[in-house]
């Protein structure tokens, strides 16, 4: 997997869907741009895209803390940091 696969994948293992969203029946996809630092840490993070629910949005943005550090760049990338976007979907199945 290419390293943006593995940055995205690493990501979603800490989504957690806000209850009083959810009980609330708030779906939607907001954007995250972030930027990583070589060893992993996140440099900045901001919303580039509002789900359209604060709460939503809120859990994009604290699920980027909560997934540090990420992986460290492989020793390819030569660059000090990175930058990404990514959606960030909230469905109720």
């Amino acid at each position: 997997a290419s390293y943006r696969q593995m940055v995205a994948a690493h990501l979603q293992r800490f989504k957690q869907y806000p209850p009083v969203a959810k009980a609330a029946g708030q779906q939607g996809t907001s954007r995250v741009s972030f930027t990583l630092s070589r060893s992993g840490g996140v440099l900045s993070v901001s919303l580039a895209g509002s789900s359209g629910h604060s709460q939503l949005d809120a859990e994009t943005l604290a699920m980027e803390r909560r997934a540090q550090p990420f992986p460290a760049f492989p020793a390819d990338i030569k660059q000090s940091s990175m930058p990404f976007n990514a959606p960030v979907a909230f469905y109720i199945r």
